[in-house]
């Protein structure tokens, strides 16, 4: 009875504990960074020249884009005036990835120009999801975040339903932070940070990076 009892005990405990661990699908235990496969944007394929975009898409998108900076970065923009803006929002780079596996690819979005991306390179990034309704932002990097990004990186394992996303900032010439992203409640949210160097203690180049684990800067913002 005693021995029923505990493995009674014991299997309640284990499924209150699973049921609030995050719906994971082959996600790695450790991290895992390809500078090879991780990309900017297209500076050719924007909002203006997309064909992958109907008329409509093009509209919803650049007014989606345009609430976006005028929420974040509107001491950046009030030298602009609303044509100037409007012609910086539909040069954001897009590309078009389904990122659940339902058919209906989310939307992309890398910054283009000074303001929305620093001197470095590093940019703002977006991703909106198509409802029925209209766009729904799922990640806005600027958002309670002073830190933009240079390359991205969908990786192939998911996370609630969602590939995870790594985002690369350019740091320097050798070296770029890298933040990690998972989908939760309905956004994208940090997971994890990290830094990358190809430079080792004696200041040469090495063969392969090292990665290593760290903090989260206080410029990203919350963290979970």
């Amino acid at each position: 009875m005693k021995t029923t009892l505990v493995l009674l005990v014991m299997g309640l405990t284990w499924l209150s504990r699973a049921q609030k661990l995050p719906n994971i699908s082959a996600t790695p235990n450790h991290f895992r960074w390809s500078e090879r496969e991780a990309h900017e944007l297209d500076y050719e394929h924007t909002i203006r020249t997309s064909p992958d975009l109907s008329s409509v898409d093009k509209t919803q998108l650049t007014n989606a884009v345009l609430s976006r900076l005028k929420l974040d970065n509107a001491e950046l923009l009030d030298d602009l005036t609303e044509v100037q803006l409007r012609n910086l929002v539909a040069d954001t780079r897009i590309e078009l990835v389904d990122l659940n596996g339902d058919g209906k690819p989310e939307i992309i979005a890398q910054a283009n120009g000074l303001g929305p991306c620093g001197g470095t390179g590093n940019c703002i990034f977006w991703i909106f999801q198509r409802t029925a309704t209209g766009l729904k932002v799922i990640l806005d990097t600027e958002d309670r975040s002073q830190v933009t990004f240079e390359k991205i990186l969908v990786r192939p394992w998911s996370t609630n339903g969602y590939k995870d996303i790594v985002l690369g900032s350019h740091s320097n010439a050798s070296s770029r932070g890298l933040t990690w992203f998972q989908y939760e409640d309905g956004i994208y949210r940090i997971h994890a940070c990290y830094y990358l160097t190809w430079e080792g203690n004696d200041l040469q180049p090495l063969k392969s990076p090292m990665i290593w684990r760290e903090k989260c800067s206080q410029l990203l913002g919350s963290v979970r």
